[in-house]
């Protein structure tokens, strides 16, 4: 409801196995921090996995991303976090990640 709005996760899910070479989850994290505005943690990381922790400080927003296989990855809004933190991450991730996004 509009009172009491829930985050639901965002999962996006590509055409290609991305995720499977650990290389592509380093290139994620670089372009996180490269982001002067985001603070990034990385609490976990391997072939296929990882935990990664945002907080956008000009939007006063926060999210994880979650990887759990080699082609998806999902996106679950945290505290403040609205359309724009949401939309400007998918950006950052589709700058590297070309393909179909289902």
């Amino acid at each position: 409801t509009m009172a009491q709005p829930q985050a639901k996760p965002i999962t996006l899910k590509f055409d290609t196995d991305y995720f499977s070479d650990k290389d592509n989850l380093l290139k994620l994290v670089k372009r996180l921090n490269e982001a002067n505005r985001y603070e990034v943690s990385v609490l976990y990381l391997s072939e296929s996995l990882a935990h990664i922790e945002v907080y956008d400080y000009a939007n006063g927003g926060g999210f994880d991303i979650f990887i759990n296989s080699k082609n998806e990855l999902t996106i679950v809004p945290q505290t403040q976090a609205n359309e724009l933190v949401i939309e400007g991450v998918i950006m950052k991730i589709s700058d590297i990640f070309e393909g179909v996004l289902k």
